[in-house]
């Protein structure tokens, strides 16, 4: 089970094989892990790595992240792989360049990440910048949201984001109603955050 995580991670287990490992038999032992972190739930490795998804920036840094984890707590020898560094390079680059207005996750990091894949590394930067300015814009000002950010994608478009109002009165708490509009069908979105 350990060297099949140490094949996965240093690059030699390609993910189907590694996949098609864990729906096997072969590596049963990580249903219960005691130690796991808490965002493991039920403590069942096996359930969160099936449960991620592998395909996307954020999904492959949180599975590097938490094999490399187990493998310390079960003793065995973590070393720097160059999977787990370029999940995480990616996936702090992702983050490092998004407006804090902006939450993309998933799919979007992995179009973001594809489109800016052959550019050179000291202009990377530069250009997912200038694709989330491009893709996610606004009129007159970014939302100021009470919770996440949580940006309407309309057949993968953004929408645009027109503004936002304060609808608190109409609730029990803090409430404001943000307005977004799809370019190319007119069609409006609407996304309310209550705090």
């Amino acid at each position: 089970m350990i060297s099949i995580i140490q094949g996965f991670l240093s690059g030699e287990i390609s993910d189907a094989v590694f996949l098609e490992e864990l729906c096997g038999d072969r590596l049963d032992g990580l249903r219960h892990w005691p130690n796991a972190p808490a965002y493991v739930p039920h403590r069942d490795l096996m359930q969160y790595l099936l449960l991620a998804d592998i395909d996307t920036p954020d999904g492959r840094y949180a599975v590097t992240s938490v094999l490399e984890e187990y493998l310390r707590d079960h003793g065995a020898a973590v070393a720097p792989t160059t999977r787990g560094r370029k999940a995480a390079s990616d996936y702090e680059l992702l983050l490092d360049v998004q407006p804090r207005w902006l939450d993309v996750t998933g799919d979007e990091m992995k179009e973001l990440l594809a489109a800016a894949a052959d550019a050179p590394e000291d202009s990377r930067r530069a250009q997912l910048k200038a694709m989330i300015k491009e893709r996610y814009r606004y009129l007159r000002r970014p939302p100021r949201w009470l919770q996440s950010p949580q940006w309407p994608l309309v057949e993968q478009r953004a929408a645009v984001f027109v503004g936002q109002l304060d609808v608190s009165a109409l609730h029990h708490d803090t409430a404001h109603l943000y307005v977004f509009v799809d370019e190319h069908s007119g069609n409006v979105v609407t996304v309310t955050q209550q705090m």
